[in-house]
């Protein structure tokens, strides 16, 4: 990003607005053009868009700032559920000879027809240009409900997922080192969002289960950070219960992201369709005219560890003694490697390591260090009794019969950036 008359600032951009030079340029265009207007220019609304996490209301924060660089005045900043009198009212004090920036976050909370009053209103208080900038959800085919009629009188910057490479920096950044390819697919299953990906990223940090080995940043373990899950049950809690509970059997049902098929939309009735739109706008699900899936194998994953293991196991098999053999809920959907890439280790298919789940491998690295069952479970976000399942497992497959022994073998491998990455279990 460049500096100078565009209002930019050319500082290394944060995580969160990577990728977004394109609308902050474009934003910058639009307020060096209003200011230069005289009288009372058709100054357009700046709608910012885009789904849960993409970054809508840290690209309005940006836009505040670019328009103080270039001599706006800032009125009072208006969320969607308050845009009221006092907003109109602060204008009084604001020099009637400057420009004027209102910026309204939320704005899906709002109506349209709020927005444009809020707009006009705005423009005979300050009798001076006025832009209004509004950042808001929009659904996935990109509609957005809160954005006026007239196409014309809105200036609309809708904001993409993040590319791989941007991914790879947001990784570099945090841990301090360009991902493996391991870590680097992992990272994707995030579906290139921003929120996701450094909630992601930030708590594997922060609960130790990255590590810089060989000048890569290497995965200790293939099983999402407690912030994501934490960050998708809040969103889950936030639906009505009954909806709560379908998601949690739809992602136990299924063994991987799969569309999850309902009745046409148009049959559904207001308050069902409301709910679907809620969560559709979050990072819990997407949507099109015929099915509603979720957003990401990270937004599933979290939703289906949602549900106890008991309850997923007779959910899916109706056999409860099943719970402990369902590993699929704690690791991520297997992710193969492109065509030249490596997963890192030169051992042959045929060796009794390789055979070992990543959970087992994870486990077994934890076991080496001398963390008690307990204190592995708590790592892995299992129960004591499923790390003893699996290191009974590992203990079969390696053909010993001891910590001692599986401590030892451990200590030959590379512990810290597993074979496989997140597949094998």
């Amino acid at each position: 990003m460049v500096g100078g008359g565009s209002g930019i600032s050319g500082d290394l951009m944060s995580d969160d607005m990577l990728e977004r030079d394109h609308e902050l340029r474009e934003i910058a265009r639009i307020l060096a053009g209003a200011r230069l207007a005289s009288g009372h220019p058709n100054v357009p609304i700046i709608a910012i868009t885009g789904t849960e996490g993409a970054g809508t209301s840290r690209v309005l924060a940006e836009t505040a700032d670019i328009g103080r660089r270039l001599g706006y005045r800032l009125g009072p900043r208006g969320r969607g559920e308050a845009l009221a009198a006092g907003t109109r009212q602060a204008l009084g004090a604001v020099p009637q000879d400057a420009p004027v920036l209102l910026t309204v976050d939320e704005a899906h909370l709002t109506g349209a027809d709020d927005l444009v009053m809020l707009h006009v209103r705005a423009q005979e208080a300050a009798n001076a240009p006025v832009v209004l900038a509004a950042a808001g959800r929009q659904r996935d085919d990109g509609t957005a409900d809160w954005l006026p009629a007239d196409d014309t009188a809105v200036t609309r910057l809708s904001l993409r997922p993040l590319t791989q490479d941007a991914v790879r920096e947001i990784i570099a950044r945090r841990v301090g080192a360009p991902p493996t390819d391991t870590l680097a697919r992992f990272a994707a299953q995030a579906g290139g969002n921003p929120l996701l990906v450094t909630e992601l990223i930030t708590g594997l940090v922060e609960e130790g289960a990255v590590r810089v080995v060989n000048d890569r940043s290497a995965m200790l373990r293939a099983v999402p950070s407690g912030r994501v899950e934490l960050l998708v049950r809040q969103r889950l809690a936030a639906l009505p219960r009954p909806y709560q509970q379908l998601l949690q059997v739809a992602a136990a049902l299924s063994g991987r992201p799969d569309p999850l098929r309902i009745r046409s939309i148009a049959q559904l009735s207001g308050a069902e369709r409301d709910v679907l739109d809620q969560a559709s706008s979050s990072i819990l699900l997407r949507r099109s005219d015929a099915y509603v899936r979720f957003r990401s194998v990270l937004a599933w994953l979290a939703v289906r560890n949602s549900m106890p293991a008991l309850l997923r196991a007779i959910v899916k098999t109706g056999d409860p003694g099943d719970a402990s053999r369902d590993r699929s809920a704690d690791q991520a959907i297997p992710s193969r490697p492109r065509r030249g890439e490596s997963h890192g280790s030169d051992t042959g298919p045929a060796c009794p390591w390789c055979a070992l789940t990543d959970t087992e491998r994870t486990i077994a690295v934890f076991v080496s260090e001398g963390l008690t069952n307990r204190e592995i479970a708590r790592r892995v976000f299992l129960s004591p009794h499923t790390v003893n399942y699996h290191l009974r497992n590992t203990f079969r497959k390696l053909g010993i019969a001891s910590r001692v022994a599986l401590a030892g073998i451990t200590a030959g491998r590379h512990p810290h950036d597993h074979p496989r990455g997140p597949a094998g279990d």
